[in-house]
């Protein structure tokens, strides 16, 4: 087998690697899908196990994490830009 690759050409090196690289792309693309697929129904499985009140718990929780974060927005454009002690000096 070493000898007939010695006396390969150069364009059949070329051709033979093009081939490996084309199948190993098959195999990479075939893994990506797979591990994708495996995702999905892992999170689909997560998500049919987990029961009615833990999904009311779960939304019930990120309602009041926007809630907090909109307050404490509405907190900070409400501060005054002025230093309180320029504020008695103009009085």
């Amino acid at each position: 087998m070493r000898r007939k690759r010695e006396n390969e050409t150069l364009q059949e090196k070329e051709l033979r690697r093009e081939i490996k690289q084309t199948e190993n792309g098959f195999r990479n693309f075939a893994r990506s899908r797979t591990r994708r697929k495996s995702n999905r129904i892992g999170m689909a499985r997560l998500r049919a196990s987990e029961t009615l009140q833990d999904q009311e718990t779960r939304r019930k929780s990120n309602r009041i994490g926007m809630a907090r974060l909109r307050a404490s927005e509405t907190l900070q454009d409400q501060k005054p830009e002025e230093n309180p002690i320029e504020l008695e000096w103009h009085v």
